[in-house]
C-alpha cells in the first residue's frame, strides 16, 4: 500500500503598505506604487502587481531577488501568485540597480514570453515597468507589449 500525500494551497498575506493609488490607469500609477519599495535597491528585485477585472490593486508579490546585474525568473513563479490571488491582470515590475531603466534583450524576451503565457491563462499582462534612479521605463508605452 502506498501513501499518497494530499496538498492544499494557500495565499498568505505578508503585510501591507499605504498607497494613494488603488486603481491602475496608466504606467505612472504602477511606478508610484512600487517606487518606494524598489528604488535604490542594491540587487534586482522582480515583483508583480496583481489586479482585479477593474484594474484595482489586489496586492503585490515579490517573485525573485537576483544579483546586481541579473535576476532569474520564470513564468511559473509569476502566474502561480497571480492565480492564487484570483488576478485578472498583472503588471510586471523590476529594478535596475545601475539606475538605468533601459530594458535589456532578456527583459524584452521574458516580457513577451509572459504575455503569451497570460493569454493562455486568461490573465492579462498589462505592462512591465523597469525602475531606475528616480525614473522608469514602461515596456507597453515603449511598444514592446
Amino acid at each position: 500500500m502506498y501513501r499518497i500525500p494530499r496538498y492544499s494551497i494557500t495565499l498568505t498575506k505578508d503585510g501591507s503598505f499605504k498607497s494613494e493609488i488603488m486603481k491602475i490607469t496608466k504606467a505612472e500609477d504602477a511606478y508610484e506604487i512600487m517606487k518606494p519599495m524598489m528604488e535604490n535597491l542594491p540587487v534586482e528585485h522582480f515583483q508583480i502587481i496583481m489586479l482585479d477585472a477593474k484594474c484595482q490593486v489586489i496586492g503585490t508579490s515579490l517573485v525573485t531577488i537576483g544579483t546586481i546585474s541579473e535576476n532569474i525568473v520564470t513564468p511559473i513563479e509569476i502566474f502561480q501568485r497571480a492565480i492564487l490571488a484570483n488576478s485578472k491582470a498583472i503588471i510586471l515590475v523590476h529594478n535596475h540597480p545601475s539606475g538605468d531603466p533601459k530594458p535589456s534583450r532578456e527583459d524584452i524576451a521574458l516580457t513577451k514570453q509572459i504575455v503569451e503565457g497570460g493569454k493562455i491563462l486568461q490573465i492579462a499582462v498589462l505592462d512591465h515597468i523597469i525602475i531606475g534612479d528616480d525614473k522608469f521605463i514602461s515596456l507597453k508605452v515603449d511598444g514592446y507589449i
